[in-house]
């Protein structure tokens, strides 16, 4: 069967009681042969009579369902079905259509949808279907199979062209969009004509009962294809690519050189939501922050996907910093508001660095560097922040360009990549080595790198927090108020060899409210606490905790705790 044939559609309307026919189309008579007088019922089988009743009885309305109808040969041929609601109760309105040919359109189809990209795939071109009621642009290429790369609102694409191309090719993208918007049967040209990288298109517009649907055609080039280049997203976001997010920026500081600012965004304890929900929730997290940044980024500039969990954004069109701020604190806020312990489990919060060009660093490298830092800052400050350099506050960029060398000269991996045994690993090699790795960087480490949302070092000798981080970072005030929950002989009852695990807190709501009360003013619904004694002698808890949802702690880590409460033991 070619393609372009038709699949027969029977139509029949009979009556609910005994089957009668009271009229039918002309392919349905042309099936029923000389059986003109007969009953529905007569020529299904037992089965297909209970399927047909019942899709009557429950008025499935236009929900398929497959019956057998023996055809005048004898031959049982398979149909699938639907009922139609019409005025008449007692009468039902049944469409049908053979199966047989249904698939056998569909193969034939879909092999003729593989000669057609077999055949488009030879070519070098993007091709694009401009959707006029939506005024979408949706661009693909070919390789084996159709690729769909992105798809935008006709304005933001000439936005994007005009920045990909040269500056004289702002009326050719023009009189393009027009010929798009306008439904010209059939055109052709070329963007930026007359230079090196020119790229032709041409276009062919689709009616239907003379209203115009859509447009589809090509764009092309004998080189570099800057279309293609626009094109070019993230499958699972669909922003920028890292190579085009930093070429982006690399020509709006290095050739254009106009004002820039540039921002890192990390998903915090991401790795956590990955572990403990699965890789499909963590795409999930991933689109959803993708697309509020997206959304947020706006007018002001153009956002890409640099890493797993890593964003970068170049903002070209922001010239004030209260503006810049307030775009900054929708994203960490609307990204916190994302998820909740309640519906899914799991928040969400991220890090963010930022500086500007000229005013911060006179080059992308440089530029690139001073914002990580100030992510890794955000990082260390507890996360689910943004920081903006300020030399006042932060110290010259030159110093803090050393100070990240040194940072990721003797930081464990810059926040990310290894697995767990690989960081323990690290950190004893530079303790037997006599390197200092601080113990503010293995409690870090272990948020990073362990899924733990919150570690407090308690300092027991001297009844203080000594150091804190990861999410929801206490104030002095409630450390203050609370900080003597440690010594509780509730806890006491849950320790065994230096070590307690409670993982859920509420098992002390009734018989010690008390220290119940001092644990959720802590927003603690899980907890591991374990004694170190330092090399003074002092007794150290290190306090870790799950404080936005319940939390069961890790046996198989345990091993790699001992060897960290040994290191720690050592730089207290």
């Amino acid at each position: 069967m070619n393609s372009s044939e038709h699949v027969v559609e029977m139509e029949a309307i009979f009556k609910n009681k005994n089957y009668d026919f009271i009229i039918g189309n002309s392919d349905f008579y042309n099936f029923l042969g000389d059986r003109q007088y007969t009953t529905f019922d007569s020529i299904i089988s037992s089965d297909s009579l209970r399927t047909l009743e019942r899709a009557v009885a429950e008025r499935l309305y236009g929900k398929p369902f497959v019956i057998g109808i023996r055809a005048e040969d004898g031959r049982m041929c398979e149909m699938i079905c639907r009922i139609a609601e019409q005025d008449d109760p007692d009468c039902t309105l049944i469409r049908m259509w053979k199966l047989g040919e249904i698939v056998e359109k569909h193969l034939s189809s879909e092999m003729d949808r593989r000669e057609t990209e077999a055949l488009l795939s030879q070519y070098d071109c993007v091709y694009y279907s401009y959707d006029r009621p939506a005024n979408t642009m949706t661009c693909y290429r070919y390789d084996d199979e159709k690729i769909t790369l992105c798809a935008l609102k006709l304005d933001e694409f000439k936005k994007e062209a005009a920045v990909r191309l040269p500056d004289n090719s702002r009326d050719d993208i023009e009189q393009f969009t027009d010929k798009l918007k306008n439904g010209i049967r059939s055109f052709n040209g070329s963007l930026s004509h007359g230079t090196e990288n020119a790229v032709v298109f041409s276009g062919t517009a689709i009616y239907d009962y003379d209203v115009h649907i859509k447009t589809v055609g090509s764009f092309g080039s004998g080189g570099a294809n800057p279309i293609r280049e626009l094109v070019r997203k993230d499958q699972l976001t669909g922003l920028a690519l890292k190579e085009d997010i930093t070429n982006y920026a690399k020509r709006s500081i290095g050739d254009l050189k106009q004002q820039t600012i540039i921002s890192i965004i990390d998903i915090d304890d991401f790795k956590y939501v990955n572990d403990h929900y699965g890789h499909a929730v963590g795409d999930d997290v991933l689109k959803k922050c993708a697309s509020i940044i997206e959304n947020e980024t706006g007018a002001y500039g153009k956002a890409g996907r640099i890493g797993g969990d890593e964003f970068f954004i170049v903002f070209d069109r922001i010239h004030d910093k209260e503006t810049l701020r307030s775009v900054l604190r929708s994203i960490k806020n609307n990204i916190g508001k994302a998820y909740s312990n309640e519906k899914d489990g799991f928040r969400v919060t991220t890090s963010i660095g930022v500086s500007a060009y000229p005013q911060d660093a006179k080059d992308f490298d440089s530029l690139f560097r001073l914002t990580d830092y100030m992510l890794y800052r955000a990082k260390h400050k507890g996360k689910n922040r943004y920081i903006i350099y300020e030399a006042e506050k932060h110290g010259s960029v030159d110093e803090i360009l050393r100070s990240s060398i040194e940072v990721a000269v003797s930081d464990i991996s810059g926040r990310k990549g290894l697995s767990k045994s690989e960081v323990v690993c690290r950190i004893a090699d530079l303790e037997i080595c006599g390197k200092k790795y601080p113990a503010d960087n293995i409690i870090r480490d272990i948020v990073d790198y362990f899924g733990v949302e919150r570690v407090i070092l308690y300092d027991k000798t001297a009844r203080t927090a000594a150091a804190q981080c990861g999410s929801n970072l206490l104030d002095s005030g409630i450390i203050a108020e609370t900080i003597d929950y440690i010594y509780d002989e509730g806890i006491k009852e849950h320790t065994q060899n230096g070590v307690m695990i409670v993982n859920n807190v509420k098992t002390f709501e009734i018989k010690n409210p008390e220290l119940y009360e001092k644990l959720r003013r802590q927003e603690i619904y899980s907890i591991m606490h374990r004694e170190i004694i330092g090399k003074s002698g002092k007794c150290f808890i290190l306090s870790c905790e799950s404080v936005s949802a319940y939390l069961t702690w890790n046996l198989e880590d345990m091993r790699f705790y001992r060897i960290l409460d040994n290191i720690l033991s050592s730089v207290l």
